[in-house]
């Protein structure tokens, strides 16, 4: 069912960045924000739209550390996403 697989995905994406985060020791790292935008993404699918807000939010300010205000790809796709994210949030309070 949708709930079970969108569940699995949060478990396989929380187990990824457990293990990217050892691996960099807690540093930012480009692939530690696309876990957590990953984990935004099917936290949306839940429609926990506060969850993925805040995974949304970890990622970008982690990509501005890494990038600065330069345009970056993963920093538009995680805009978007938060952005989509906040207006459903809006739509169901």
């Amino acid at each position: 069912d949708s709930l079970g697989e969108h569940q699995l995905a949060i478990d396989c994406h929380k187990r990824a960045l457990a293990i990217k985060n050892h691996h960099y020791q807690g540093q930012p790292d480009r692939s530690i924000a696309i876990s957590l935008m990953n984990l935004g993404v099917a936290y949306a699918g839940l429609k926990e739209h506060r969850l993925a807000i805040k995974h949304y939010r970890q990622s970008w300010e982690m990509l501005r550390n890494l990038h600065g205000d330069v345009a970056d790809l993963d920093v538009a796709a995680n805009l978007t996403n938060l952005g989509v994210a906040e207006t459903n949030l809006g739509d169901h309070q």
